[in-house]
């Protein structure tokens, strides 16, 4: 194995972790989130309550606003950086339309779309969908679907 390759399945690792680390922390809360608004409000606030977490809201990118740009930090490497797509509701193929061009964007090591929605959710998830497994990608970048609790 080459070098490159040796950091590359790092880097794998390290940002299957951070996404593992962000859903974990995403999961002990209920959210009480009648509109986006308010559930990106929420989610930012438990977003900092981890001290290797930065979290930016409505960040300009490539392709539109992320709604929150987290940057997950390692002991003396490159933050990982996820873009975290918040949905109350919405059509599945519309917000996989809007998370793939997110994947795009240079930078972004990987996209998942938080949601309160159990419909949204089961949607995106369904076999042979992205989002099913733990090795999701899209645009060649790891995906995520996190439902959230909420009351």
């Amino acid at each position: 194995m080459t070098d490159e390759q040796i950091l590359a399945s790092l880097r794998a690792e390290q940002v299957t972790d951070a996404l593992i680390a962000v859903r974990n922390l995403l999961g002990i809360w209920r959210f009480v989130a009648p509109n986006e608004a308010d559930l990106q409000r929420q989610v930012f606030d438990v977003l900092g309550k981890d001290g290797r977490i930065v979290a930016d809201r409505e960040v300009r990118g490539g392709h539109g606003a992320f709604d929150i740009l987290v940057r997950y930090t390692f002991d003396a490497c490159a933050p990982v950086t996820i873009v975290l797509e918040l949905k109350v509701r919405g059509g599945a193929a519309a917000v996989e339309r809007q998370a793939q061009r997110y994947a795009k964007v240079d930078g972004i090591d990987a996209v998942a779309v938080v949601t309160t929605s159990q419909r949204l959710a089961s949607a995106l998830l369904r076999p042979g969908d992205v989002g099913q497994a733990p090795n999701s990608t899209l645009g060649g970048k790891p995906f995520r679907v996190l439902t959230l609790r909420s009351f």
